[in-house]
């Protein structure tokens, strides 16, 4: 609701019953302030609650897998199995999150930038580990979005880039059920930036788009104990595509995903491992993707 004619709050409360977990009461509660004819503040409070689902909690696996140079059964088991409860496994807890945001929003000469900062807060994060659910996970980032409208050729066109910086950490944990690999595959098993650059333009019956994707660096370990681990290079791929509406009713669409044929950073050990390419790569190590689309609307 307006507070005033400058401040903005808003607040929202859910309430939820789980047979197996319980209740949960989370919140919300956000605020937004002009402070300026092109300036704005706005951050936000809120709480979360999340059970494990079916798969999590009944998952059963056994894969082969290379070990200290030799091949070896790994079994993923939920921790109700009684093989797991030998080892001390205990039933998953629900996750519990608490989630702060503040940002800003502002024009500049026409172009719209919003800057936002982010911290996540993550009680009993559910995730594969020798026994037990995680200890606290936190992260935290920052997100940028700028947005551009302009004519060209009697046309009209959209820039917009935006960007990520985040940073994940598992602020404590036993080394005995939580393995190295394990810890850096969650704290820096995702690029640490990623930017993303897109122009749109419009004109008549024509749609064009361009589009840049960088990614930064990150952990992967293609194997069990994480002996061939490396960090991938930062990668750019580019995308482009062109439409047209050729009937009122018929759309069509050519467009190329990974225009330069950019492939991950190959692993320098992966003879080892028996993967050539990064696991947890953020774009595919297929090379370029070319596609054609269609879309007809019935009136």
């Amino acid at each position: 609701s307006n507070v005033s004619e400058n401040l903005l709050l808003g607040g929202a409360l859910r309430y939820e019953n789980y047979p197996e977990y319980g209740n949960t009461l989370d919140g919300k509660i956000a605020a937004r302030l002009q402070v300026g004819l092109n300036l704005a503040i706005r951050g936000a409070v809120s709480t979360g609650f999340r059970v494990p689902t079916a798969g999590q909690a009944n998952l059963r696996n056994v894969t082969t897998e290379f070990n200290m140079g030799f091949l070896a059964d790994i079994a993923t088991l939920p921790p109700t199995n009684p093989i797991a409860q030998q080892k001390g496994a205990k039933a998953l807890t629900p996750e519990e999150s608490v989630n702060t945001t503040l940002g800003v929003v502002f024009d500049v000469g026409g172009v719209d930038v919003t800057v936002d900062y982010y911290r996540i807060e993550i009680e009993d994060r559910i995730s594969l580990t020798s026994r037990f659910n995680l200890t606290p996970v936190e992260a935290s980032g920052i997100d940028v979005v700028a947005t551009w409208p302009f004519e060209m050729g009697g046309g009209l066109s959209n820039l917009t880039f935006a960007g990520n910086w985040q940073s994940v950490d598992l602020t404590k944990f036993n080394p005995d059920f939580t393995s190295d690999k394990r810890r850096l595959q969650i704290e820096q098993g995702r690029p640490d930036s990623r930017f993303t650059l897109t122009w749109t333009h419009s004109q008549g019956r024509w749609r064009l788009m361009a589009r840049a994707r960088y990614y930064g660096e990150y952990y992967d370990a293609p194997t069990n104990n994480g002996s061939v681990a490396f960090y991938p290079d930062p990668s750019m791929v580019f995308d482009a595509e062109i439409g047209v509406d050729a009937t009122n009713s018929l759309s069509l669409q050519f467009g190329v995903q990974n225009a330069f044929d950019e492939y991950p950073s190959t692993n320098p050990n992966g003879e080892v491992a028996g993967l050539v390419y990064p696991e947890q790569s953020p774009f595919s190590f297929n090379g370029g993707f070319y596609y054609l689309r269609a879309a007809y609307r019935m009136e």
